[in-house]
């Protein structure tokens, strides 16, 4: 359920900003606003402070056939 929520929330982002293919996002606590934005043909340059969440979503993204060429930990 809360899984629905954050993609639901995520979607809402991406439309109200007006995200789409030729942009480029700097996407901060990567998760599924980036996938999304993936999907609409953007760059996503994803960051996030914890490497295991980081590394989560990098598999999502990989499952969804999005390459992930930056990698970036602060």
């Amino acid at each position: 359920m809360a899984e629905r929520r954050l993609e639901a929330a995520a979607t809402t982002a991406v439309i109200t900003l007006g995200i789409r293919s030729g942009h480029t996002v700097l996407d901060i606590g990567t998760g599924d606003a980036a996938l999304l934005a993936a999907r609409a043909g953007v760059a996503v340059t994803a960051v996030d402070p914890t490497p295991r969440l980081f590394a989560l979503a990098e598999a999502r993204a990989r499952q969804q056939n999005h390459t992930c060429p930056d990698r970036t930990w602060v």
